[in-house]
């Protein structure tokens, strides 16, 4: 028997003398190691053995748990991209992937990983976005289409024009997020890790001062050995092990993160996943959030003695290099290729619109206020959405009246965040106040500021934060532009809309939904609080079973009387391996990834 406690447990104790010579000293092996001695001591072989088989197994189901937690990480890991076909000119070459530059031009056949984020430049495929958006729906590309490092694919051989270096592309990003999202660490494990600093020592000394302070009293009273306390000290060592404490919070953190990033929602630490479980309050950008950001003219109002298409015609040439989305968009859904680039020159972009030179013909197409303060002569026109102004030498020409179209998932959402726990949702925009106010009454939020700069942006997420109304009421910040980075920052929670977001933006929040499904955040807020649920059980759980037991074995000890050891290595090993068996519940979500799709997320599993 001692030499097969000496074969399975080796490793133990080898890490106990190991981290000894560190000032490594309390820990679980430290525990274990001292109490199977104890064990042997009082010549209760059979129980020093099964201590070290029980821990080991009790590891064992650690290091399982955690590589299929680890699996979707690694899923996304395997997908990394050593080399690209590089076009010149007519010859295709092999060449390293961080060597490619943008405006370089690649090949990508039919079932290879697109290695950088570019546009395609010729041919039309289907893509697999699953990768990155955790959306199985595969999406059709074509010339001019944007695509993503990380996607597979799935049709025919498309060449695609660089944009982004492959340090800087959506690939690696996600990499880094996902393999750094246990830096930073929630609260409770936190708060485990400074428990267990102290807690271990004390019981410790406890163990210490009932093994001297009994063994003096087996001097004096002859009935009770002095083995008998060595017996009851190790009992109490291998009852207060932490085990179950220090295992199970980390691993349902862990276990959310891997959830969450196979959902396509990527979060940077444990922290942020607490948060969003205290989101009292959540603001929204509006533009490319909680609308499409697609904007299409709804209608067209020609001045006297003009006509419909001319002032469209217009609005399009003059937007035509413009970068803004209002101005892209249109020009998109106009199509670029009508377009005769020819006759136009001299184009400015300016804030509130945009001016050109069209076939000779000086054209300014501006909001209201630039146009006051072009100090042009227009008739004002009230309009929920945005009024833009044509003017041609100077003289107003007619307007158009543009539109952007509110998301529909968003409406349903708020309202499953409202249900949830979200005290009041806010809507922070730089849009006119007609537009916020129209978009607002729509989605029934409760406060709205419009035409906002970035930095009033900050003030007023400054004073919604202070607006909580518990201590640990937490607010979140959703947007996608780079406008929205210095809020995301301030906010308590910041979450990109990674789809659509700017560099900038997804760089600084704490979250990323890797699509512009708003139905994530109620996933996001799904996952947090199941996470919550989890770690508390398993600490209550654990902490009860310990007192219980603990209790038992301090007040039952008495003459000759000897509570069994296997009661003991329950408490340990057995609650342990329960509270890893509870925290792998999480992993469940991945089984009821259509009810999650479909919003059936029940309270209670």
């Amino acid at each position: 028997v001692c030499i097969g406690y000496f074969m399975i447990g080796h490793q133990i104790i080898f890490r106990f003398f190991k981290n000894l010579f560190k000032g490594r000293i309390f820990d679980e092996n430290f525990l274990m190691t001292v109490a199977s001695i104890g064990a042997l001591i009082t010549q209760h072989y059979v129980e020093a053995a099964v201590v070290m088989i029980l821990y080991q197994l009790g590891e064992f189901l650690q290091n399982v748990a955690v590589n299929r937690t680890r699996k979707s990480i690694a899923d996304l890991l395997s997908y990394e991209v050593q080399t690209v076909k590089l076009k010149l000119g007519d010859e295709v070459s092999e060449v390293g992937v961080e060597g490619v530059l943008p405006d370089d031009v690649i090949v990508v056949g039919k079932g290879e990983m697109i290695p950088v984020d570019g546009r395609v430049c010729k041919g039309k495929t289907y893509l697999d976005t699953k990768n990155i958006t955790g959306e199985s729906r595969a999406r059709s590309v074509g010339v001019g289409d944007e695509v993503l490092s990380g996607s597979l694919n799935i049709g025919n051989i498309v060449e695609i024009r660089v944009i982004r270096t492959y340090n800087n592309s959506m690939m690696t990003r996600i990499l880094d997020l996902v393999e750094n999202a246990t830096i930073n660490k929630s609260k409770a494990e936190n708060f485990i890790t400074r428990f267990c600093k102290y807690y271990t020592p004390i019981v410790v000394l406890i163990a210490a001062i009932i093994l001297i302070v009994g063994t003096v009293s087996s001097f004096f009273i002859q009935e009770v050995e002095w083995t008998h306390w060595v017996y009851v000290a190790m009992e109490f060592l291998v009852i207060s092990c932490p085990c179950a404490l220090v295992i199970s919070v980390p691993l349902s953190f862990f276990c959310a993160i891997g959830v969450a990033s196979k959902r396509g929602i990527l979060i940077r630490g444990s922290n942020y996943l607490e948060s969003m479980y205290h989101m009292e309050n959540i603001v929204f950008d509006k533009t490319g959030t909680l609308t499409k950001g697609d904007f299409n003219i709804t209608e067209i109002i020609p001045a006297e003695g003009y006509r419909l298409e001319d002032v469209k015609r217009l609005v399009i040439y003059t937007e035509y290099y413009s970068e803004h989305p209002i101005g892209k968009s249109l020009v998109d859904s106009y199509g670029r290729d009508k377009v005769i680039t020819e006759i136009i020159s001299d184009f400015q972009a300016l804030q509130g619109g945009a001016r050109a030179d069209i076939n000779g013909s000086h054209i300014l197409i501006a909001t209201v206020n630039l146009a006051k303060k072009e100090k042009m002569t227009f008739p004002e026109i009230e309009s929920p959405h945005l009024v833009l102004y044509v003017f041609k030498d100077k003289t107003y020409i007619g307007c158009v009246l543009v539109g952007d179209t509110v998301r529909e998932e968003a409406f349903d959402t708020l309202s499953a965040l409202r249900q949830r726990g979200v005290n009041k949702v806010y809507m922070l925009t730089g849009d006119s106040k007609i537009i916020g106010e129209n978009v607002a009454n729509m989605l029934q939020i409760d406060e709205v500021y419009a035409e906002l700069l970035p930095d009033e942006k900050v003030e007023l997420m400054d004073k919604i934060k202070e607006s909580t109304k518990s201590k640990i009421g937490t607010t979140a910040y959703v947007g996608d532009g780079i406008n929205d980075a210095p809020v995301i920052a301030t906010s308590d929670v910041g979450i990109a809309m990674g789809d659509t977001a700017s560099d900038a933006t997804i760089s600084i929040a704490d979250i990323v939904i890797m699509t512009n499904d708003l139905n994530k955040l109620v996933e996001l807020q799904y996952i947090a609080k199941k996470t919550r649920h989890k770690v508390i059980e398993n600490i209550v759980f654990a902490l009860s079973i310990k007192a219980i037991i603990m209790t038992i074995a301090l007040v039952l000890h008495g003459g000759q009387f000897t509570m069994s050891l296997w009661l003991a290595i329950f408490s340990d090993v057995g609650v342990t391996l329960l509270a890893i068996l509870n925290s792998l519940r999480i992993m469940r979500l991945f089984g009821r990834q259509s009810k999650i799709e479909q919003g059936e997320l029940e309270e209670d599993e």
